[in-house]
């Protein structure tokens, strides 16, 4: 694109994705705004064991691990799995495959394009992110202490899940810049669909700061 550096927004993985490219390639990034996943600082030992010891084999992340399992159990009903409001689990996967219903901010039609990707691809590529967590974690390394100073913004939903093992206290002195933090009330995970306007403000206000 012939571009130096950019402003990066990223959502969930891609909030860490962001978070990371500030992280290990500054001079790229001008200013980074992430949504729903806070930046987390490197932990002391590799991260999986250490959810399957405080979370359970039934933590999503940790069901995940398994190569083909939650694969196939995605893949079975792709409506099903995208319209649940249950977190991905074992016992989710062996329940009676109810029928949810999508939710009043996602139309059929946006529906339909990511089921009719997520039947096309199946969800093993995105899996294979859960699956990296502790290669990820030993290739930063090198990148461990560092803090990203560049300007940054955090959004989250009210009632995103993510919050409750990922808390927004855990940048405290790890991101220098802190230009905003948003809880949008009554919101979700998905928050840049569901409150799309809230979220576009707060991204605009951000951007017109630096």
């Amino acid at each position: 694109m012939g571009a130096n550096d950019a402003v990066f927004v990223g959502h969930d993985w891609g909030a860490n994705v962001v978070w990371q490219l500030a992280v290990q390639a500054p001079e790229r990034v001008r200013a980074v705004a992430g949504l729903s996943v806070p930046f987390v600082p490197r932990a002391p030992a590799a991260p999986i064991p250490i959810m399957r010891r405080h979370l359970g084999e039934d933590f999503y992340i940790v069901w995940f691990q398994q190569p083909g399992v939650a694969d196939e159990a995605l893949a079975r009903d792709v409506r099903r799995t995208l319209t649940t409001k249950r977190v991905w689990t074992a016992e989710w996967a062996e329940d009676d495959g109810s029928k949810p219903q999508a939710p009043e901010w996602l139309t059929e039609d946006e529906l339909g394009v990511y089921v009719d990707a997520f039947e096309r691809t199946g969800f093993t590529g995105g899996l294979n992110w859960y699956r990296n967590i502790d290669r990820n974690w030993e290739l930063t390394e090198p990148f461990a202490n560092r803090q990203i100073e560049q300007p940054a913004m955090f959004l989250t939903g009210e009632r995103d899940p993510v919050r409750n093992f990922m808390p927004a206290e855990a940048m405290r002195g790890w991101v220098t810049d802190m230009r905003g933090e948003h809880v949008i009330d009554g919101a979700g995970h998905w928050v840049q669909q569901e409150r799309s306007d809230e979220v576009n403000a707060a991204l605009l206000e951000f951007l017109a700061r630096v």
